[in-house]
């Protein structure tokens, strides 16, 4: 297995989910300017509310699985990855 493929297997899912982390937060910092009058604060509140927790679990996920992939490429079971990896690319 070529050194290129495995690059792309430890990082192809991780780059996926980062971004899709970053189109959560733009969408999050571009509904901003939706604000015209007090009645639909509580509306953007929670519409705000939901775009940050989905944001903040993709970057949770981007960062376990990044560490899981280093983990994997260390102790030599990276055939997993590969195949994940790969698949998300």
């Amino acid at each position: 297995m070529g050194l290129i493929e495995i690059f792309y297997g430890v990082f192809g899912l991780w780059v996926v989910l980062l971004v899709a982390a970053m189109v959560h937060l733009k969408s999050f910092l571009s509904s901003h300017r939706f604000i015209s009058t007090f009645t639909y604060i509580e509306d953007f509140k929670k519409i705000a509310r939901l775009q940050m927790y989905g944001a903040f679990f993709v970057i949770v996920f981007g960062i376990v699985t990044f560490s899981l992939s280093i983990y994997f490429l260390f102790s030599g079971k990276l055939t997993l990855i590969v195949i994940i990896g790969l698949n998300a690319v």
